[in-house]
């Protein structure tokens, strides 16, 4: 076999989001790569900045970025270029306030956009154009149309402008595979677009959190808008909850990427007590207690009816995996030395007792070749069920799932002795290979346990 083109071989995060998303090759060409101008996508032909640099030259970059806006305003006469960034501080509502320069009708350079939001004013800036991917930085485009929303804005806000949110939501769907969350993304982005009074619209306190991990996966330079849409995305999964609306996308969804969100910034605490509350209502809905992954016309949605029954088959998989994602973060906050919100399972009382079925990946739920024989749970993949293979596959998702499962189990067990006695001579051949990652695991440190993200 001839050898590879050195110079074919493109850098790690040197191809373009869209090609990165679609897994397709890209021959990372400028303005627009060829894959993306053959489908004829150029407008979501987006290239990520590879960010191999110290902090101090990105600390000095950032500086000099902001330095040439702030003359860039001051060319243009605009006055009001402190009110574009937030200043985060403790408040008594969220937990967080926005502190934001007043915005009236009268401000120069201002104007009340769709959804309700001010905006700076297109001529004044020459942010008219769609995106140009031919200019030096994104962040000006991004600076003009994120603006920011405050605390009590529920009503008034629910998505940013069309270009920004594309962006955010492109981004975000990127990353998705690294993330603790799995989505039927074609239904995701379908729904997305749906106005917000069907039943089957995305809930805005999912799409805050959406533009969140989407701010915290691109690069720091979108730091400065989290904590808003932190704040916001906590105001709007209260706001469902008191209003019963869309629980499912204004509570649960949401509150997986937000405990994920503070994990992975370090915000431990924060963390295990928006994971305490999503694992309560998650129990409330029954999520633990789904035993079968086949989906059945009118299938019971749990006592208390606080969510309808699913539709389909890939409803049932979505909320089959949300609750063991949610099962991953309690475990992750576990290990960082809180308590697990999940009853031990060898505890007579079996009401908290895990008994969902083990997940299977969105496309199969989607096809709906899945059969009773699939319906394993956790007690019996840990004791009699097949062999864990550590090995990564599309995504980590179910790999990251069986590690935790097994620290929960042996947690159960109370030691890894009493786990090793308690298994047959075949199961301990078997699982000698995951013990030992698991040992490599535990002494390592949590830092490995995070999910993985791109910096």
């Amino acid at each position: 076999m001839a050898p590879k083109n050195k110079e074919s071989i493109l850098n790690r995060g040197a191809a373009c989001l869209e090609c990165r998303k679609r897994k397709l090759k890209c021959d990372a060409a400028k303005p627009y790569c060829s894959a993306c101008v053959k489908s004829g996508r150029q407008d979501r032909c987006i290239y990520e900045a590879i960010r191999n640099k110290n902090l101090a030259d990105q600390l000095e970059e950032r500086v000099n970025q902001l330095e040439r806006m702030v003359e860039r305003m001051e060319r243009e006469g605009f006055t009001g270029a402190t009110g574009l960034y937030p200043a985060p501080m403790y408040g008594s509502s969220t937990g967080y306030e926005v502190a934001l320069s007043t915005v009236d009708g009268s401000t120069p350079g201002l104007s009340m956009g769709a959804s309700g939001i001010p905006v700076p004013q297109t001529e004044n800036h020459g942010t008219s154009l769609p995106l140009d991917h031919k200019s030096s930085s994104r962040q000006h485009y991004l600076d003009a149309l994120i603006t920011l929303p405050w605390d009590n804005a529920t009503e008034a806000w629910s998505r940013l402008p069309d270009e920004s949110h594309n962006f955010l939501v492109d981004i975000f769907v990127t990353y998705l595979p690294k993330s603790n969350i799995q989505l039927h993304v074609e239904r995701f982005l379908s729904n997305l677009a749906l106005p917000d009074d069907n039943p089957r619209s995305i809930h805005p306190a999912m799409l805050a959190a959406v533009y969140l991990l989407a701010c915290y996966h691109w690069s720091d330079s979108l730091m400065a808008y989290e904590a808003t849409f932190l704040a916001q995305a906590r105001t709007l999964m209260q706001d469902a909850l008191a209003k019963k609306d869309r629980l499912f996308t204004g509570f649960i969804q949401p509150g997986i990427l937000v405990t994920e969100y503070l994990l992975n910034r370090g915000r431990a605490r924060e963390a295990y007590h928006q994971i305490i509350q999503t694992v309560s209502f998650c129990m409330n809905c029954s999520f633990h207690k789904i035993n079968s992954a086949v989906w059945r016309p009118m299938m019971s949605s749990g006592p208390s009816g606080l969510l309808p029954p699913p539709l389909d088959g890939v409803e049932l998989g979505e909320r089959i995996l949300a609750f063991w994602a949610v099962f991953m973060l309690d475990q992750k906050c576990f290990i960082r030395g809180f308590p697990s919100s999940f009853n031990k399972a060898d505890e007579l009382d079996t009401r908290g007792r895990i008994d969902t079925v083990w997940p299977n990946s969105i496309a199969e739920y989607e096809e709906g070749h899945i059969t009773h024989a699939d319906s394993m749970t956790l007690r019996f993949l840990c004791t009699d069920g097949p062999p864990i293979l550590l090995q990564e596959g599309e995504n980590g998702f179910k790999v990251r799932l069986q590690s935790f499962a097994l620290y929960k189990f042996a947690g159960d067990c109370e030691s890894m002795h009493i786990l090793w006695k308690f298994l047959t001579d075949e199961a301990q051949l078997r699982w000698l290979p995951t013990m030992w990652a698991l040992l490599f695991l535990s002494l390592s440190g949590v830092s490995l346990l995070r999910t993985p993200t791109t910096r």
